[in-house]
């Protein structure tokens, strides 16, 4: 008996579901913890990660998976090295790094 795979989408990715053709049913993320290598923890970097779930231009998602394809990077470390030089810009255009926030963040779009 032939058993048919296939690669999870990056929601699934993020999100930490199984893929569909397991049979399982999805649930919301939580965030839960993953152990790291042991790299991360001799150069004293957090071990720990969490999961998150967002939305992606379809196009966007393709061409970070072609980019994970071809360079043989996982998606979550493309997407965390993104994020990182992402939030450097806005702190450097901010002038420092940002305070920390005085409370959690309200679910779906800012208010404008």
């Amino acid at each position: 008996m032939t058993r048919k795979t296939t690669t999870p989408d990056l929601r699934d990715i993020l999100s930490g579901n199984k893929p569909a053709n397991t049979g399982s049913t999805k649930e919301p993320a939580t965030a839960t913890p993953i152990k790291e290598n042991k790299e991360r923890k001799e150069r004293n970097l957090s071990t720990e990660k969490v999961k998150f779930t967002t939305g992606l231009d379809p196009s966007t998602l393709e061409r970070l998976r072609d980019a994970a394809w071809w360079s043989r990077d996982p998606v979550a470390a493309i997407v965390e090295r993104a994020i990182l030089e992402e939030i450097k810009r806005m702190e450097k255009a901010h002038g420092e790094s940002f305070p920390q926030r005085r409370e959690e963040l309200r679910p779906g779009r800012p208010v404008k």
